[in-house]
């Protein structure tokens, strides 16, 4: 009863979604069945997914998409196996590495690269030219992105702006990019470099964050 109880409270926080969408940028390909576990210790399970543009928890309920307004009564969201948190606004997913746990606060932005001609051709985009390096960033900072809602034929690719905590020394530390890292541990600046420059890490490509974070966590 405690369960069910919990499950209807939560329903009852969610409230429609009538956000830009061009803004939204989904974590995960499509909706899936994802766990809560409640502060009280009961669970639920609901459709979820987590737009990653906007910092926003969203649900699936019939033909609806829906927002959650309140997330404080959760403990633990679990996409399958991977595990995320309520935080100030949004969620941030607990990422176990060899020699400790990263938090990682999910940051991805659309950034349109051109248009799909008639022959599948992709042309730069029609009222502003677009690209990567007006940023001031590389490739490696984008992947894939399917097309936007209002236009299929719009071509994007996502930049990753991802932030990144880790305790050292009972001490949590926010890292942007490798400038806040080494900054951060001056003491170990030189040895993290050298292992950036090594295998070609940063902290611009979550792959490459959490390789370079284990490796500072295990200093």
């Amino acid at each position: 009863m405690k369960r069910i109880l919990s499950v209807i409270a939560f329903l009852l926080m969610l409230c429609l979604n009538g956000a830009a969408q061009t803004k939204t940028v989904l974590l995960f390909p499509d909706y899936i069945k994802v766990k809560i576990q409640f502060k009280n210790k009961t669970m639920g399970q609901v459709t979820a997914n987590y737009d990653a543009g906007q910092k926003r928890l969203l649900f699936k309920q019939g033909g609806q998409i829906l927002e959650s307004t309140n997330t404080a009564t959760i403990d633990t969201i679990f996409f399958g196996e991977r595990r995320f948190i309520p935080a100030t606004k949004g969620l941030h997913e607990i990422y176990r590495v060899e020699h400790g746990t990263v938090k990682i606060d999910w940051v991805l932005h659309n950034v349109m690269i051109g248009s799909k001609g008639a022959l599948g051709s992709v042309t730069q985009g029609s009222v502003k030219q677009v690209r990567m390096n007006d940023f001031g960033l590389s490739n490696e900072m984008y992947t894939n992105y399917e097309g936007s809602r209002e236009n299929p034929n719009e071509i994007f690719r996502q930049r990753n702006v991802n932030v990144y905590y880790v305790t050292v020394n009972g001490k949590e530390y926010k890292l942007k990019d490798t400038k806040a890292l080494y900054k951060a541990f001056p003491d170990k600046a030189d040895r993290l470099k050298a292992y950036a420059s090594e295998h070609k890490l940063d902290l611009r490509t979550a792959d490459n964050a959490l390789r370079l974070l284990d490796y500072l966590l295990s200093l």
